[in-house]
């Protein structure tokens, strides 16, 4: 078509007279540009083909793009992500060991030639002391480990570590003595494990291993409450104004409860004048009015080895069928058990009644009053 154009338009060409000799040049010239216009033509349609081409990589190169921000994303929610300092911490935090880790550190720990002498107390404190000095050296090389306690059917709390092992599972260690010992509910202690009969009944009753390094807002659940904010609800209780005759008064008389509530949480600190014997069967009692009508809606029963059950009057105030609470916190330190009870699972508002009682296994054998706690915005802002 464009060679047809050409012949058409001879007249225009320069030169192009009548002569045969002239018109054979102009024929001449016009084939030149013919040629010379297709391969134009050729090299344009090469260049539109690379064009579509690049807009087609263009395309690609952006979908790889977009799916390769999605990866870079995706890994800045994982540990890739994570800063140096992050990554740092993270690898010296404690973790599971093996088996064989955990036996090394037991053989080479010196925690069983210690001696604790604590006067007025019973050989299972002393046992408890063990226990978290043993788990306190092993967090220092890198090994987790938790407290453990059983209960066992005389009515004694004993004292044991427990590791999660990554290959053989749960193993157990009496450090006072360098040992992996067995724990089996319903079966005697000292038959599982070959030891000499102690005189009492320790069928094993219950088995709790205490995860107690939850963090909260505030600090851990780890029976210390100076990190608690100041100008919160308190009930203090006279000394020596028990209810009832005690063999031992250690862990029964009730010094002062101090609370506060975050938008997600009722804190609870039960504070008594002496110190802890956990091998003396002494209960703790948190009951909250949530509608503040002189009748608590539940009844939280706590131990300072970690043990918490809950009461649920909400249909029945005369219902005293114990159900473990595994959604509450709670650990004693010395002479204060702190507790952690989330707001939601109990429908707890913003202003409560509540008050704290102790018993002995038994009858309450001391109790404050109730007293007044509620949420304060500042508080759950950590201000």
């Amino acid at each position: 078509m464009v060679l047809a154009i050409l012949l058409a338009g001879l007249v225009a060409l320069p030169g192009c007279g009548a002569s045969k000799a002239e018109l054979d040049e102009c024929k001449a010239l016009v084939t030149e540009q013919s040629t010379t216009i297709e391969e134009q033509g050729s090299e344009i349609a090469e260049s539109e083909s690379q064009l579509e081409a690049k807009d087609v990589r263009i395309v690609e190169l952006e979908e790889e793009n977009a799916q390769l921000q999605k990866e870079i994303e995706e890994l800045l929610e994982t540990e890739i992500g994570k800063t140096e300092n992050e990554r740092a911490e993270d690898s010296e935090a404690p973790k599971d060991p093996t088996y064989m880790e955990l036996l090394e550190f037991m053989w080479a720990d010196i925690t069983n030639e210690k001696e604790y002498l604590v006067p007025g107390t019973t050989n299972q404190w002393n046992h408890l002391q063990y226990a978290l000095d043993f788990l306190r050296n092993a967090e220092a090389k890198g090994i987790r480990g938790y407290p453990v306690t059983i209960w066992i059917e005389e009515g004694e709390t004993w004292f044991f570590t427990g590791f999660e092992t990554t290959d053989k599972g749960w193993v157990y260690i009496l450090p006072a003595i360098e040992r992996e010992v067995k724990l089996e509910v319903d079966k005697e202690y000292h038959q599982l494990n070959n030891f000499s009969p102690f005189g009492v009944d320790d069928t094993i009753v219950e088995i709790t291993i205490h995860k107690v390094e939850r963090g909260i807002k505030y600090g851990k659940i780890d029976g210390n409450i100076d990190d608690w904010p100041s100008d919160i609800a308190m009930k203090s209780d006279p000394a020596k104004d028990l209810t009832g005759a005690v063999e031992n008064e250690r862990g029964v008389n009730l010094k002062a409860v101090q609370a506060f509530m975050n938008e997600d949480y009722l804190y609870v600190a039960i504070q008594i004048y002496d110190v802890f014997d956990l091998s003396l069967r002494r209960n703790y009692f948190i009951a909250v009015d949530c509608d503040k009508d002189g009748q608590d809606e539940y009844h939280f029963g706590v131990r300072p080895s970690g043990r918490t059950w809950v009461f649920d009057h909400t249909t029945d105030p005369n219902n005293w069928i114990s159900e473990t609470a595994f959604d509450v916190a709670a650990y004693g330190e010395t002479n204060v058990i702190e507790v952690e009870i989330p707001r939601k699972a109990y429908e707890i508002p913003s202003s409560i009644y509540i008050y704290c009682r102790v018993t002995q296994g038994g009858p309450t054998v001391d109790s404050t009053g109730w007293f007044e706690v509620w949420f304060d915005v500042s508080l759950d802002r950590g201000t």
